[in-house]
């Protein structure tokens, strides 16, 4: 019984259809045996066995102990010091559930409205002291900005149990505390502009 490549499942390897003798679109035809697969060998302990019959072995030659290396000594010694794979689940967190995932994204929209409305009071405030609106109302985002940069940050610290996630917690209060001097530096220098 053959089968047609038109019958053979897509999304299939190549290797796998010669493995099962199963033509497929990018090689065999219909009715040709599965090529065979050649193994190379990878170490260097390959050796050629020895003649049958009655005949003795040729003495190996020895190694040559001057002179350039072989070409094989750095591929093995590559090979012997292979490095353990980079492990990122230092990073990684618990799975979180859905309830959790509404519940932060409440609080998140909660504080977001709450940011908002001490946005327009900051800018309200830096205009009634006679600052410029443009640099009032830029002071009043950046305050925004980083307070709901930072309440995100906490929440979900608080949610996947980030706190001693180093490599998480470090950069994104590093990033807060440079949106909060942000935040001052606008403040001021609205200060300093008069209409």
């Amino acid at each position: 019984m053959t089968t047609s490549p038109l019958d053979f499942p897509k999304g299939v390897h190549p290797d796998a259809a010669i493995a099962a003798g199963l033509p497929y679109q990018g090689g065999a035809t219909l009715g040709s045996p599965a090529p065979a697969r050649i193994e190379i060998a990878q170490s260097g302990e390959f050796k050629i066995p020895a003649p049958k019959g009655n005949q003795a072995p040729a003495a190996a030659p020895a190694p040559a102990t001057a002179g350039p290396t072989s070409p094989a000594a750095p591929v093995q010694a590559a090979a012997q010091a292979v490095q353990p794979p980079i492990r990122f689940d230092a990073i990684s967190a618990p799975p979180i559930s859905p309830v959790q995932m509404v519940s932060g994204g409440a609080a998140f929209l909660l504080l977001a409205v709450l940011f908002l409305m001490v946005k327009i009071s900051i800018t309200r405030s830096l205009q009634s002291r006679m600052a410029a609106p443009g640099p009032a109302s830029e002071a009043g985002w950046m305050f925004f900005v980083w307070a709901t940069f930072t309440a995100l940050c906490l929440i979900t610290a608080y949610i996947a149990n980030l706190w001693m996630r180093l490599p998480v917690s470090i950069p994104a209060a590093l990033l807060s505390l440079l949106l909060l001097v942000l935040f001052l530096r606008k403040r001021a220098g609205a200060l300093s502009t008069r209409r």
